[in-house]
């Protein structure tokens, strides 16, 4: 259509393009002499198809704008005039118009009336061709992430609450307005709220028809788009992707004795050879009338029998949908058999899944030839013949009996915990028994007693509580935490295993294995590689790595790893870079006992005593450069007398030594000397400065099949342990002196942080170290939208119970500046203690950096959907993506640990752009690995941390 401005008389193109030409055709600015400008003219002067700067054709933009002016167009521009033709025109326009109109309102009445009188719905999105059953309830769900009702509150848990009343009288109105409109308007009774969660608000409710509907194969899904299309506004924005709806059959309660010759031969192939009986007819018990509804419901029930959760599930489900024909007469499952198996499958199908059956609406009977019982006897001994316990008949079990000491049913169930305490036992160590505690405690040995409670025999209570301490975190982090019935007090404990099994393998001596060829033991149980002999580094609490190095003399230093030069004790820590990549200058100058306040101290290698420096010519200046050499951004000094008189210090001299760095302290002192004022220098420093290291280091390659970095490389990073064996499970960055970043799914389901141990400071994870800084966790926060089925959101923080303290070891890592994400192209480092591929048995002994580019993210998820290895996950918006060069990847083991990327040009500080969370194998060519976009998640930072970081 076209619009007039009445009083600025501006013309505006607003639907079509040629409505210009025909429209305001009686504002008297436009006036003609004849009719020389045809269609075209008019175009070029501005009165046709233009766009808004006049070009002819282009369509929806503003006409050109004509304003009155106090002159009259030129002479030689005219106006078709021509009134008397036109009203005539018009007339005959109008007039059919409205003929138009009136027959269109009275065709419509018509049919609304007849409708209405018919009781027929305006709207048939289908045709019913396909009954599956009747239905007079619809269990849904949907998840509403805008509007005023789009954040979850506490208080929607209580029904009494003024926000509950509020959501609920809000949510009702909508539905009705919904279903009043539709073809449903009839039969549509009333919508009850089940429940509302969070994340973001997940309202569940059950749709209420009188007289019961019919459902076809895509009633469910027509319901499901009704409500998208429809219930979106001001007050509700759902996610599309949220909506669900299913069905609830109807069920016979009682089953009249069909006419004979009904009974037929089982044809679902599902169920055609999984039963003892093979004869059915119907209604069966969930409604179908039919063998074709039947058919037609397993394409959406189908997976009930290709995933079943319960060792007789199958046979539930076809005498469920194929029900026993016997005496002419239709047996269906018990009530009590119906129950067990919802019992036991509860949380083994998709969130949006709808139990299809009602239990309470079967027969409850122990009459068999009434209703079908459950298979399933208590105590009696059957063979193992999982294919999942193939693990357990190899020890020995090969005759079990249920429940098990879990309060399991089933060989199915048994399996699940098996693989789970397996895998933990693979991918942590958390204790060498595991999977013989699994076999011993979910898949019991029998006894050859049928009094129930005897039938089997439980693992020995050592065996339980040895696991149970070790690796119960674990279990906490896959969201399968300790079964509350396994209880370890309860077991015996003797050496016969016909009371009880595991109690040899509880109490075996510790296992100590040999060094390989070149290492050598210290610490009783440590094995240190020939790489850390003598490389400077001490690995050894006794020290002995580092103690018998005699190609030096005992007044000298030898220079390592790589030149295995002597200098002089008094070279090292002068300020004055004598080795190979600065061992000799690390390390040099610390606070109090390595805090970041304290007496100012210098190590004097020659004496082997960290001396205090004397505060003699001490001015504000070296407070700063200590605290800088520190990694802290100012200092706070004030000068005190020694604890004792006498004595050697370190003292200032007038200028730093010849070539040597003037960033360091050690510079400017000189060690072994008197004090005269005898009084020593009190420094505090901070804050930190975030992303610096203390030297520059060579780039490595790549973490699988990588290089190894040198203890001070990456003074960022965590290790979590779990567990009084403390095993090494994920990786971690450190953000401030009291907060680490992780990834989600390395906590996971754990609540409590006591099962957790975290290092910061030591390179090489499972030796001594001296530099080495042990915390414990205060809180942990696991990000709440992070879903273990998709890892997105993968990210979470620990909150230490103590700070930790900046050195040349332990700095805290930068976050990225708002908004800013990291281009593709960027070259960063992932690091990490992760195996050096798919097949390795063991982590990383020291941290391995790899170099890799980020990548364009479409790439990146195009490269994973179509990879020839299956994953379980998706790429989403809140992941990133780097690497994908071959042999370039992190690995298993590196999760929670941080993708690298530098901030400046000369890569001298670093920020996190992102956490390690997931991969197509390791280092599969082409697939690039994803990461926790770092940069999408400041805001939920800030509000865990307390704006306690400075983003």
């Amino acid at each position: 259509m076209c619009e007039c401005d009445q009083d600025t008389h501006n013309l505006y193109l607003v639907g079509h393009q040629d409505c210009v030409t025909l429209a305001c055709y009686d504002n008297p600015l436009f006036h003609e002499e004849d009719s020389r400008y045809p269609q075209d003219d008019l175009v070029r002067h501005g009165m046709g198809s233009t766009g808004g700067n006049g070009t002819p054709g282009e369509k929806g933009s503003r006409a050109k704008d004509y304003h009155v002016t106090t002159e009259l167009p030129p002479s030689d521009v005219h106006f078709k005039k021509s009134y008397p033709f036109r009203q005539r025109s018009v007339v005959k326009v109008v007039t059919i118009v409205v003929i138009v109109i009136l027959v269109a309102l009275l065709i419509g009445l018509l049919v609304h009336f007849l409708g209405s009188r018919s009781g027929t719905k305006e709207e048939v999105p289908y045709q019913p061709t396909n009954v599956l059953f009747l239905s007079s309830t619809f269990r849904g769900s949907m998840r509403v992430i805008e509007g005023p009702f789009s954040i979850y509150k506490p208080d929607y848990s209580n029904t009494d609450s003024e926000a509950y009343v509020l959501f609920s009288d809000a949510f009702l109105y909508k539905m009705k307005l919904v279903f009043q409109s539709s073809i449903y308007r009839l039969d549509y009774n009333r919508t009850e709220i089940e429940s509302i969660t969070s994340g973001s608000v997940i309202v569940s409710f059950t749709l209420h028809f009188i007289p019961p509907i019919t459902v076809t194969s895509n009633t469910e899904s027509y319901m499901s788009s009704l409500l998208k299309r429809s219930l979106d506004g001001d007050l509700f924005t759902t996610d599309f992707n949220s909506v669900s709806i299913h069905a609830q059959a109807i069920i016979p309660t009682t089953t009249p004795a069909p006419p004979s010759g009904q009974c037929s031969a089982i044809t679902l192939p599902v169920c055609e050879n999984a039963t003892t009986y093979h004869n059915t007819m119907y209604p069966n018990a969930l409604g179908h009338m039919s063998d074709h509804q039947a058919m037609t419901a397993l394409s959406t029930y189908g997976e009930l029998f290709t995933f079943p959760c319960y060792d007789y599930s199958n046979d539930f489900w076809c005498s469920a949908w194929a029900p026993e024909c016997s005496g002419g007469r239709i047996i269906p499952p018990c009530r009590d058999y119906c129950q067990d198996v919802q019992r036991h499958c509860d949380g083994h199908y998709p969130s949006n899944f709808s139990w299809p059956i009602h239990c309470n609406s079967l027969p409850d009977s122990n009459d068999p030839s009434v209703c079908r019982p459950n298979p399933y006897t208590p105590g009696k001994c059957m063979q193992v013949t999982n294919p999942m316990l193939a693990t357990c008949v190899h020890l020995g079990f090969t005759e079990t009996a249920f429940p098990n000491y879990a309060g399991n049913i089933g060989q199915t169930s048994a399996a699940d915990m098996l693989m789970l305490l397996s895998n933990i036992e693979s991918a942590t160590m958390c204790n060498r028994h595991a999977s013989y505690f699994a076999c011993a405690a979910f898949v019991p040995k029998c006894s050859g007693s049928d009094v129930v409670g005897q039938h089997t025999i439980p693992p020995c209570r050592s065996l339980c509580e040895g696991v149970k301490s070790r690796c119960s975190i674990f279990m906490e982090i896959f969201h399968a935490p300790w079964p509350s019935s396994l209880n370890c007090s309860a077991f015996p404990d003797v050496n016969d295993t016909s009371v009880c099994i595991g109690y040899a393998q509880a109490n075996e001596p510790p296992l100590i294995e040999d060094c390989k060829k070149g290492e050598l033991r210290c610490d009783n149980n440590t094995c240190i590689p020939p790489s850390w002999i003598c490389d400077g580094f001490i690995d050894c609490a006794d020290k002995a790595d580092e103690m018998h190095c005699a190609s030096c003399s005992g007044n000298q230093y030898q220079c390592r790893p790589v030149s295995a030069l002597c200098i002089d004790n008094a070279a090292v820590c002068d300020g004055i870079t004598d080795c190979f990549e600065d061992v000799d200058e690390a390390g040099c100058v610390k606070l109090g006992e390595g805090t970041s306040s304290g007496v100012v101290k210098i190590h004097n290698v020659a004496s082997g005593t960290w001396e205090e420096v004397c505060a003699d010519d001490w001015n504000i200046t070296f407070s700063q450069l200590v605290c800088q050499q520190l990694g802290y951004e100012y200092a706070v000094s004030y000068i005190n007398n020694a604890p004792k008189p006498g004595g050697t210090k370190a003292i200032l001299h007038n200028s730093p030594h010849n070539s040597s760095d003037l960033n360091v302290l050690q510079s400017f002192l000189t060690k072994g000397v008197a004090c005269p004022s005898n009084q020593v220098v009190n420094v505090r420093c901070g804050p930190p400065v975030c992303g610096t290291r203390p030297a520059n280091y060579k780039s490595a390659s790549r973490i699988v099949a990588g290089k190894e970095v040198d203890p001070g490389t990456w003074p960022f990073m965590v290790s979590l342990h779990g567990g009084p064996a403390e095993r090494f499970f994920c990786g971690g960055t450190l953000l401030s002196e009291t907060w680490v970043l992780t990834a989600g799914h390395c906590l996971g389901g754990t609540t409590s942080p006591g099962g957790i141990t975290l290092k910061i400071g030591a390179t090489r994870r499972d030796t001594y170290s001296e530099f080495r800084q042990v915390r414990k966790p205060k809180s942990l926060h696991v990000h709440e939208g992070y879903n273990p089925q998709t890892v997105d959101n993968d990210i979470a923080l620990i909150e230490l119970a103590t700070p930790v303290f900046f050195n040349d070891y332990v700095r805290p890592i930068c976050l990225p500046h708002w908004e800013h994400r990291t281009p593709v192209g960027t070259r960063c480092f992932a690091t990490g203690w992760g195996k050096a591929n798919e097949t390795a048995l063991e982590y990383q002994r020291a941290i391995q950096e790899v170099n890799l580019d980020v990548v364009n993210w479409e790439s990146c998820r195009k490269a994973i959907a179509t990879s020839d290895i299956s994953t379980p996950y998706k790429l989403t918006p809140n992941m990133m993506c780097a690497g994908g060069g071959v042999g370039h990847d992190a690995c298993s083991g590196d999760s929670g640990g941080p993708l690298l990327c530098p901030a400046d040009q000369r890569r001298t500080t670093w920020y996190v752009a992102g956490v390690v969370s997931w991969g197509v194998g390791c280092a599969v060519p082409n697939i690039p690995g994803v990461y926790t976009d770092v940069p999408l998640y400041l805001e939920w930072i800030r509000n865990v941390t307390h704006n306690h970081l400075r983003i």
